[in-house]
């Protein structure tokens, strides 16, 4: 499973999360952008563990933080709240 970023036309691709072998990519939802640009947020399931965990990352790749465990709940997609406090 690859996170990375790019500019508009594809270009500057960088890696920002790279785990290798124990993520289904179809137990991860597509990233998002927090409002300020600053963190990229996904959801996850690893194949070691029981639940799904919601992830941030600084744009950088630098800073993964598992920010919430979903406990079995479904996900197909992040979205920020739409004032970014959630």
């Amino acid at each position: 499973m690859i996170v990375f970023t790019a500019r508009p036309d594809g270009s500057d691709q960088q890696v920002v999360v790279n785990i290798i072998g124990d993520v289904d990519v179809r137990e991860m939802s597509p990233p998002a952008w927090s409002h300020d640009d600053r963190r990229i947020y996904f959801a996850m399931k690893k194949q070691s563990e029981p639940d799904a965990v919601l992830y941030s990352v600084a744009h950088d790749g630098e800073d993964l933080r598992a920010v919430a465990d979903l406990h079995g709940r479904k996900y197909v997609e992040v979205k920020m709240s739409p004032s970014g406090e959630q």
